[in-house]
């Protein structure tokens, strides 16, 4: 029994040790916060919690998942008040809960299904796997994204609160599942739906063979019914607007899952395009292999597992055997050309297309299996010989492993360059005069866009800073500073295209056309030299193809080319401080958020040739409506005089509008330039009569109004709302309802077991 708690008291300072281990990757004040994962909450998670609190449209889902961690992480830095020593827990948490769960979920299966001949053995092989575990995840690419990354270390543990709850059926391991479940619960949204369905299936099925069939207990139905009734109802929160787009034919969520597009070019075509060079298998038995070469440390692993399993045929081994031959198929999917074939089919499943990129979505299940294949393997190999040998080959493996993993170690996995860089790093100080700009932009009246310069490919912001490194990810502007921002080609949607011949061509009324459409009013301009000289490669994209020579576009091909550029457009310097300045349009030259057309084109280039900054344009189903309605898209002004049309906005999803009619009879148009979307409602005195909803200018909203219908020739009164959001309100009374609901069950439990013991 000593020799067990050594093994028990070693797990966990090994698991300290790897908790404090990213504390030494960065220098103080340095951070990493770069890519399309969004982990700019670590510079500031309340400004992060808060953005994402506010009322949110259908777009908003991929982060509103992120609000209990966001929250938790501010808690954090409230009492630290640094954001290196947040990413620093945040890591720590990551790596040492990987390795000591893993080590607690070894020991379980063991000592649960095994013959104990010699005890220490089952916690020793549970150190060594955990290790191998650890080992494992040393080769994903850290700095990339939080919400995938959790994955790491919630998978083993969350299968291990299944199994202790399956096995005991004391419930206060299923309320651990609800409680780690929720506060990650970023990790059970739509941002990482690939590695929740590529985990916890597989899992349940091991779990429920295991217990039926190696421990011979019954399931506990009820139980695992009611804790998936507490699990939805603590997550609606963010569950039910994702099921809601989900059913929205013109929804997001939809089109990226059951899209013709989604299995042909998103799934098939990408998979047939790189499987040969993801799919190598070597690459995933050898693990891990990216570190210090590959020497002959790699066979160890993989010879110790297969010397194992042939050794003694068992149940736990063949079970075990099974879900390792399935993962690793998965994972590399390429085995045998009718096995490459069979996985090429699977992407018309609806939504199979989120595993294009298999050799990453399945790697953190196949890691997992693997290191309990190895484990179990180990100790059958094993347990039969003396302890000193156990241990000999146990150090070996943990020694080969910390030999090839020690860069990894070092933090080399975290300070790298950017891709497509002149050697700049990903790890960087943040620019104090950035961040008095994204401030100066939080204080901007709440009408109107902005425009982030440089323009990237797809929709990155680059920015350089205070002693060296740089920032590429998303938007700063709009996740700190709170305002949607237009910073790559991408982001422009419909108009990326437009935008790319504009500048090919240098049509800077065209432009200006293009921005004042997109309800762009603010420019927001970086001026260092340094993201045009040290990111030569970074490409410009043109629909359907990339140009990675800047020269491609010469009008912004430099800072001089930028400079010319804005001297052509009617601009106010609004703030300038370092390499940051924003500017603002002249008001004449935009389009308002909420504004009444003067002209009606059928096409944007009709709208772009226009002299007139108030038009707009629709497609054949918005000109065929109006037409009912004696409204043409001729590009002729609209007759008679228009109403004056002012408006507030007391929430993101509302709008109120003063609309003086002038005594006008003739229908017109109200456009609202936000993003189109069916649930949006105009009504006038609480009705929609004489209100027809369209489709305008390739992407907003506008509304036909008929002034005789509504019956008020003078000032009306309307208002804009996105019934969309009534799934978040309702999402949140369930998810407060239940967490209340298993509060009081908890303190009800705890009170009567209290008494009942006096």
């Amino acid at each position: 029994m000593k020799n067990i708690f050594h093994c028990h008291r070693l797990a966990i300072v090994i698991s300290i040790g790897l908790f404090f281990l990213p504390f030494f990757w960065l220098k103080q004040g340095f951070v990493d916060l770069g890519s399309d994962g969004g982990r700019l909450y670590f510079l500031d998670p309340l400004v992060f919690f808060l953005n994402n609190f506010k009322e949110q449209n259908p777009l908003g889902i991929m982060f509103y998942a992120t609000i209990p961690h966001t929250f938790l992480l501010f808690l954090i830095k409230s009492v630290l008040n640094n954001s290196t020593n947040l990413i620093a827990i945040d890591r720590g948490i990551q790596l040492s809960m990987a390795f000591y769960v893993t080590y607690l979920v070894i020991r379980e299966l063991l000592s649960s299904s095994e013959n104990i001949i010699k005890p220490i053995y089952i916690p020793w092989a549970s150190i060594v796997g955990g290790i191998v575990y650890a080992g494992f995840i040393s080769t994903i690419n850290w700095p990339v994204t939080l919400l995938t990354q959790n994955q790491i270390f919630l998978n083993p543990l969350l299968f291990f609160l299944f199994f202790r709850y399956m096995r005991t059926k004391n419930f206060l391991y299923g309320l651990g599942v609800l409680v780690v479940t929720i506060v990650w619960s970023a990790n059970f949204g739509f941002g990482v739906t690939p590695q929740i369905v590529s985990f916890f299936p597989l899992s349940c099925l091991f779990l429920f063979l295991y217990i039926r069939i190696l421990l011979r207990k019954s399931i506990p139905w009820k139980g695992l019914g009611f804790l998936t009734l507490c699990f939805v109802g603590l997550h609606t929160f963010h569950l039910l607007p994702l099921v809601a787009s989900f059913f929205d034919k013109g929804g997001m969520i939809r089109g990226i899952y059951l899209s013709g597009e989604a299995i042909g070019k998103r799934g098939v075509y990408y998979f047939d395009f790189n499987h040969l060079d993801l799919g190598k298998i070597s690459t995933q038995l050898f693990q891990p292999s990216q570190w210090n070469g590959q020497t002959f440390l790699i066979l160890l692993v993989p010879i110790i597992t297969l010397l194992g399993f042939l050794r003694k045929p068992s149940k736990l081994l063949a079970l075990f055997g099974i879900f390792f031959a399935i993962t690793l198929f998965l994972v590399s999917a390429n085995i045998t050309t009718i096995g490459v074939q069979f996985y090429r089919m699977l992407f018309h499943i609806p939504g199979f297309s989120m595993f294009r990129s298999f050799n990453e979505k399945w790697y953190f299940v196949y890691a997992f299996f693997y290191s309990l294949l190895f484990s179990v393997s180990f100790y059958q190999l094993f347990v039969k010989k003396r302890t000193i040998v156990a241990i000999f080959v146990g150090l070996c493996v943990i020694g080969s492993i910390g030999y090839r993993i020690y860069p990894f170690l070092q933090g080399k996995a975290v300070n790298t360059t950017h891709w497509q860089s002149k050697n700049v790093s990903v790890v960087f100080t943040m620019d104090p005069n950035l961040m008095d700009a994204v401030g100066y932009i939080k204080m901007l009246p709440n009408d109107g866009n902005v425009l982030t310069l440089p323009l990237t490919f797809p929709n990155y912001q680059i920015a350089y800073g205070k002693e060296g490194g740089a920032y590429v990810g998303i938007s700063i502007v709009q996740f700190l500073g709170g305002r949607k921002d237009f910073p790559g080609f991408w982001s422009f949607g419909p108009y990326q295209k437009t935008v790319f011949e504009a500048l090919q061509k240098e049509d800077v009324p065209g432009l200006l056309q293009v921005l004042s459409l997109r309800n762009i009013r603010y420019v927001f301009r970086n001026t260092d030299e340094r993201i045009m000289d040290d990111f030569p490669g970074f490409p410009y994209v043109y629909p359907g193809e990339m140009y990675y020579a800047k020269d491609v576009i010469p009008l912004i091909k430099n800072q001089t080319a930028y400079a010319k550029l804005l001297s052509q457009m009617p601009l106010q310097e609004r703030f300038q401080k370092g390499f940051y300045s924003l500017y603002e349009l002249d008001a004449v030259k935009i389009r308002p958020t909420v504004y009444i057309p003067d002209v009606l084109y059928a096409s944007v280039s009709g709208a772009l040739s226009g002299s007139s900054y108030r038009s707009a344009f629709g497609n054949e189903l918005t000109c065929t409506t109006a037409k009912t309605l004696d409204m043409v898209c001729d590009g002729s002004s609209i007759q008679g005089i228009l109403p004056d049309i002012s408006f507030i906005k007391p929430s993101n999803t509302t709008y109120d509008l003063t609309i003086d009619l002038k005594e006008r009879k003739d229908p017109f148009l109200v456009v609202l330039s936000e993003d189109y979307h069916s649930s949006w409602e105009m009504k006038v005195d609480s009705k929609k009569e004489g209100l027809t909803h369209i489709g305008i200018n390739g992407y907003a909203n506008a509304w036909i109004v008929e002034p005789e219908k509504i019956g008020n020739g003078g000032v009306i009164h309307a208002t804009i709302k996105l019934g969309f959001q009534k799934y978040y309100t309702y999402g949140w009374i369930i998810s407060g309802a239940t967490a209340m609901f298993l509060i009081l069950g908890v303190l009800y439990k705890g009170v009567r077991k209290l008494y009942g013991k006096k």
